[in-house]
């Protein structure tokens, strides 16, 4: 189905800046370079002296220092590029000029400099006295100097050009990195700085990469905007006068000789920081930006010039060769992109929504401009596409954000969707049952796209196909529609914000009774606005916000052929996946695909190319650690030998896996593991869930993946049982809260222990929260056993709370019944999805209806437990103790990572039949099967001992042991 009006494509290269953020001059720096802000690192750097990985990264070239020194603050200052010194010359840009670029990522700021110089030399032994760098590093109010390094490559170049690297007697010149003072030199710190140096004689250019670790600076952390100034002489030597006979005599000159041997002058930023005596206010003020909740790497893109004319028709044939951006990461909950350790996702579930992987939504965005216009094309991989709403934006739709340079203001807000909804044959219906077409929608919310005055209206065209699960935007920006003035060049910036959003179902009245009746997708409970993706989403969704947008600069001109390109990139606990995807002309050789992880070459399980796209797998022999750090690299060629490649780094999220089937679930926020003794027995092995006191930072558990509830859930029975110690009771906190899309506020099995809006009410909600139906609720104060405040906070409590049947509800404390109610006539949903510990499932989740307290031993069964049950839990009998007629099917004890090695798995066949087997030493492991590889893994049946027989297999299916 073809629909007029919209498809956004995005090329995305990436950009750094350095800002200048005044212009007044304070210290002999020339007025608009004393202040500058540094982004974090496009990509990961690194230290080989090529700065390919650098590209995109704008260039501070030759800043000015007033001479003498002190005299900055002068009415009419003196600003030189080049301070000549003791007898030395300079001749202009050919004999010495720098090109700077600053960038820095989680634990090192990194420095890279290129040289123009036509003579190299440093034979004085130490890294000031010739061709080096020397840095200052100072505090925030650069007041103190914290450290001075200090950098060069020895050696000379000799008549024919050759960089000489030995001295006279044969000694080498070496690489020169002198810790003068400062932390990077102090054992004690372990925090030595880095540095490589390459010397390219035919192009004159020596090229410096320095890693300045984040205690060099005098710093504990990178994370919240820190600041420290930054000072560097560039210093440079013209000549070398030398005894190369060695009779005691220099009598060999290079370059122009004696008189220019040595430290004969400086450029650089604060130069005068560093020479005529060490003076911490001539540094500049160096701000690492806080960032926003775009993943780091990916706020700051470069959108190219197209040389093709883009038309609006759903083809996107004439961008070929334009760069693809898939898939950027946001930082979850808004604004936790600057915390710590961010929790980056590809996709944010919203309102009961579900992802259920690739398939289920991706996007690949690329941008280009010309004079006029900025164009936007977005392919979207969607397994379902609905938008019934009449909106723009709840349903399948992409809505945008503009903001200005600063991305202080908003600009504008554009929402493009294309009305309608599959159905059982997966055809795009277009008209509603009253035959009124959906249609293609374009809103310009706000902005100057929708301005009379400015006759500037953005266009669109979109177009769905069904049978490649795909839907293609193209969508276009006039210049005014951007706030800017035409006609566009280089170097013009904007904000720009985007949310790719899903819905995945619909629930219809087709016959016009007024009584909704037919479903389709996955329903009712998926439909609308249910999740998004996207670049910078976070600008347009939880509340309109500019400093959430990426910074878009305008580039030269886009050439080359297509390429595949690398999406959904996603490392867990306990997997890595990635999807490689064919572009025009170039196919993806899966055998041409390479993953490594820590240095270390690791096996990649291809599956079967579905469209244009293969997806790879790995699985570790056993999770990563908690809170671990890993790097990765991954190559993947087309059938013509053409390379792309992505790398990056990684960290863990905190996590703790259940005891039955090490099901993960996310320590999110603040919350935390206790010490040992923590938990509820206070026995030294027993450690507890910690949420913290008021003021923690939204500390919550997430179980991500609640769907085992559901195959039992259909019997209308369930039991959830957990051990409770609070640190007070002064608001409403969420004990627990599975959610359930088709459910009445998501509510599908909760507990708030206690709602304090009125006294302090236990209140168990199943299925929705309608009083006397799906909710039973009775102040603590009714409770026989309860005392007083110190009830809460002195000891620990036993809570289980069951469902058994349409009618009955049950909430027991400390093996006593406190509370049943026998008037219900909701029964429990069969479409659970996540599991939120301590803190609420609504809006982002994990943010409210914070837990001030603890947790222990949560354990769910897919029975009503009896009396008797109740009481062996309360006096210490295991969860897992149970027996298994009471279904267990999760328990978390908190008390161990739960990390388990998986023995190898042997195939074998013989004849028709294969046979799967592993170490008969392998005790406890159970083999597990799923139709796709990030699908649902269920136990496999008729396993005998340690092997497993498939007789005239058919089809694919995987396996793996879990413990």
């Amino acid at each position: 189905m073809i629909m007029r009006k919209q498809v956004l494509s995005l090329l995305a290269a990436l950009a750094f800046c350095l800002s200048p953020l005044t212009s007044r001059a304070i210290n002999d720096i020339e007025p608009g370079k004393e202040f500058y802000t540094v982004v974090y690192a496009p990509n990961p750097i690194v230290l080989d002296g090529d700065l390919s990985e650098w590209s995109g990264v704008p260039v501070l070239a030759d800043p000015k220092s007033a001479i003498p020194k002190f005299s900055g603050t002068n009415a009419n200052p003196n600003y030189v590029l080049f301070e000549e010194f003791d007898g030395g010359t300079w001749s202009g840009p050919d004999d010495q000029t720098s090109a700077v670029q600053i960038v820095y990522d989680t634990d090192n700021v990194y420095i890279g400099v290129v040289v123009t110089d036509d003579y190299h030399e440093d034979v004085s032994g130490n890294a000031w006295n010739g061709d080096s760098i020397q840095l200052m590093i100072a505090d925030a109010a650069r007041t103190n100097q914290v450290a001075l390094y200090n950098y060069a490559l020895g050696g000379y170049e000799n008549a024919s050009g050759t960089l000489v690297t030995n001295d006279p007697t044969g000694v080498p010149y070496g690489l020169l990195i002198d810790h003068q003072a400062g932390p990077g030199g102090d054992p004690a710190c372990n925090c030595p700085t880095e540095a490589v140096i390459k010397r390219d004689f035919a192009k004159k250019k020596t090229t410096y990469e320095i890693k300045l670790p984040k205690g060099a600076l005098g710093l504990t952390t990178l994370n919240g905007g820190p600041q420290f100034g930054l000072g560097m002489a560039i210093n440079d030597g013209d000549g070398v006068f030398l005894d190369l006979n060695g009779d005691g005599i220099k009598e060999t000159s290079y370059g122009q000789g004696a008189g220019q041997e040595g430290q004969k002058g400086w450029g650089g930023l604060g130069a005068h920081s560093i020479v005529h005596g060490k003076t911490p206010s001539e540094t500049a003020l160096m701000t690492l930006v806080k960032g926003n909740d775009i993943e780091p790497g990916k706020e700051y893109y470069t959108a190219l010039r197209t040389t093709n004319a883009i038309v609006l028709d759903g083809d996107l044939k004439e961008w070929s060769g334009v760069p693809v951006l898939a898939d950027p990461k946001s930082a979850i909950p808004k604004f936790s992109g600057t915390n710590a350790n961010p929790n980056y996702v590809l996709f944010e579930e919203f309102d009961g929504g579900t992802w259920s992987g690739p398939d289920d939504q991706t996007s690949a965005v690329q941008i280009v401009y010309d004079a006029d216009n900025v164009y936007i094309g977005v392919v979207v991989t969607d397994d379902y596409h609905e938008d019934v709403s009449g909106n723009a934006w709840n349903g399948d739709s992409i809505q945008l954000a503009i903001a200005d340079a600063a991305r202080t203001n908003l600009v504008a807000l554009y929402n493009y969707a294309l009305g309608g909804y599959e159905n059982a044959t997966g055809t795009l219906v277009t008209t509603n049952s009253a035959g009124v077409p959906y249609g293609l929608l374009i809103d310009h919310e706000q902005g100057p796209g929708g301005d009379p005055a400015c006759n500037c209206p953005t266009d669109a065209f979109i177009k769905r196909d069904s049978a490649k699960k795909k839907t293609y935007y193209e969508i276009k920006l006039p210049v005014a529609s951007l706030g800017l003035t035409g006609p566009l060049t280089v170097g013009t910036k904007f904000g720009l914000g985007m949310a790719i959003n899903d819905g995945d179902g619909v629930f219809l009245d087709l016959d016009g009774d007024g009584i909704k009746e037919t479903s389709y997708g996955q329903g009712a409970g998926q439909e609308g606005q249910k999740g998004w993706g996207g670049l910078g989403a976070h600008a347009i969704v939880h509340g309109k916000t500019a400093s959430e947008t990426a910074l878009v600069t305008l580039g030269t001109t886009a050439a080359g052929a297509d390429l595949p390109f690398l999406s959904v990139i996603n490392p867990t606990f306990d997997s890595f996946t990635f999807r490689a995807n064919d572009k025009g002309a170039s196919i993806v050789d899966p055998a041409s695909a390479k993953l490594t992880i820590d240095g270390q070459v690791v096996p990649l399980t291809a599956s079967p190319k579905v469209g244009d796209a293969t997806d790879f797998s790995y699985k570790p022999a056993a999770p990563f650690p908690p809170n671990s750090n890993h790097t990765y690299s991954i190559e993947v060629k087309d059938t013509l030998g053409n390379t792309v490649t992505a790398a990056g780094s990684f960290k863990t999220l905190n996590y703790t896996l259940d005891k039955l089937h090490s099901y993960v679930g996310q320590i999110r926020g603040s919350a935390a593991l206790t010490p040992p003794s923590g938990g509820h027995t206070g026995q030294t092995s027993d450690l507890a869930m910690d949420f913290g006191r008021a003021g923690s930072i939204n500390p919550s558990v997430l179980i991500p993946d609640a769907s085992f509830m559901n195959a039992t859930a259909s019997n209308d029975v369930m039991t959830f049982s957990l051990w409770i110690k609070k640190y007070d009771n002064d608001a409403s906190h969420t004990a627990f809260w599975a959610d359930s899309p088709s459910s009445p506020g998501i509510i599908g099995f909760l507990a708030d222990v206690a709602n304090t809006v009125s006294g302090e009410t236990i209140v168990f909600d199943v299925g929705g929260n309608t009083p006397d139906d799906s909710e039973i609720s009775a102040d603590i104060t009714t409770f026989p056993g309860f005392t007083d405040e110190s009830w809460w906070t002195n000891l620990w409590h036993h809570w289980v709370f069951v469902k058994n049947g349409l009618a009955t509800k049950q909430i027991w404390i400390d093996g006593q019944l406190f509370l049943e109610g026998t008037a219900g006539a909701t029964p429990l949903p069969t479409d659970f999805a996540h599991i939120w510990l301590g803190a609420d499932a609504s809006g982002q989740g994990g943010i409210t209806g914070n837990m001030h307290g603890l947790i222990d031993d949560f354990a769910i069964f897919g029975t009503a437990l009896t009396q008797a049950q109740i009481q062996q839990l309360f006096t210490g009998t295991l969860p897992s103790a149970l027996p298994a007629s009471t279904k267990p099917l999760a328990y978390w004890d908190f008390s161990a990572p739960a990390v388990v090695v998986r023995p190898p798995i042997t195939v074998g066949r013989s004849g028709n039949a294969i046979t799967i087997s592993w170490p008969g030493s392998a005790t406890g492991f159970r083999l597990v099967s799923s139709a796709t590889v990030n699908g649902t893994y269920t136990d496999v049946t008729g396993v005998t001992g340690n092997s497993y027989t498939i007789n005239s297999p058919t089809g694919t299916k995987f396996y793996y042991l879990i413990k």
